[in-house]
């Protein structure tokens, strides 16, 4: 984000993305970054963008509710290809992701005021790789620390049967019992989730889009971990994550 390769989207992408979604040139990187290398990497780069001035906090705080996705080798290789054994379904969930999270996007950028451009500079090579190499180093321990916590966390869940329990509900309205245990577990973490859902015999692309949209409260923690450093919103991200998993939802009902 230091380098010119921001600066270089940033002038490419301003004149759309600040007539689409209200936002200044700068802003394109995290949104962009965060559709093609998949969580939490956008809500870390939209957090270090405001945390340098690089972006307001009208703009960094919506920027952050629709920027920090799935990543397309998740999708299209776990979810599409080893998961459902159709690839093409993957493209599309996929695209579902990508252009819910664009409409979020939009809905945002109507309410909001436009957003001024904010200016970059580049910091010396030896600076930006020892930036990096630091970066890298933490964000990749946070990371695996709340992989590992919410996977122990899931399993003593699962064999208390407090999944079960919570599934109940669902299961009275007409949700077969893998596809509520799905929901369910997916709220949590969205890998055991899908693969959950996965072994229903239902409609069960819908909820599989909107748990890859929702990401899990073990997304959100790697996220707010990053939130943490700012006075942005986690409840807005939060809501706003939950708003994307319902746009999802519908997109994937009416379109696949």
């Amino acid at each position: 984000k230091s380098t010119n390769f921001p600066i270089y989207l940033s002038k490419k992408l301003s004149p759309i993305f600040n007539k689409i979604f209200k936002i200044s040139g700068n802003g394109a990187f995290p949104i962009v970054c965060g559709m093609l290398s998949g969580y939490p990497l956008g809500a870390k780069l939209t957090c270090d963008l405001y945390n340098e001035n690089k972006i307001s906090k009208s703009e960094a705080q919506r920027i952050l509710c629709f920027s920090n996705n799935s990543g397309p080798i998740f999708i299209i290789g776990t979810i599409g290809t080893q998961m459902l054994n159709n690839s093409a379904l993957g493209y599309k969930l996929l695209a579902i992701h990508i252009f819910s999270a664009i409409t979020l996007g939009i809905l945002l950028g109507i309410v909001s005021k436009k957003c001024i451009y904010h200016k970059s500079s580049i910091k010396p090579i030896g600076e930006l790789l020892n930036t990096s190499i630091s970066n890298g180093i933490e964000t990749i321990v946070a990371i695996g620390g709340y992989i590992v916590f919410f996977s122990i966390l899931y399993t003593l869940l699962s064999k208390t049967q407090v999944i079960s329990f919570l599934s109940k509900p669902l299961c009275i309205i007409g949700m077969d019992q893998n596809t509520s245990k799905g929901v369910i577990s997916g709220l949590l973490e969205i890998t055991n989730g899908w693969s959950i859902i996965s072994k229903s015999s239902s409609n069960i692309l819908p909820f599989i889009s909107m748990i890859i949209a929702w990401g899990g409260f073990s997304i959100h923690a790697q996220s707010m971990s990053f939130i943490a450093k700012t006075d942005l919103s986690a409840k807005k991200y939060i809501f706003a994550k939950f708003v994307h998993s319902i746009i999802a939802g519908i997109y994937t009902y009416l379109f696949i």
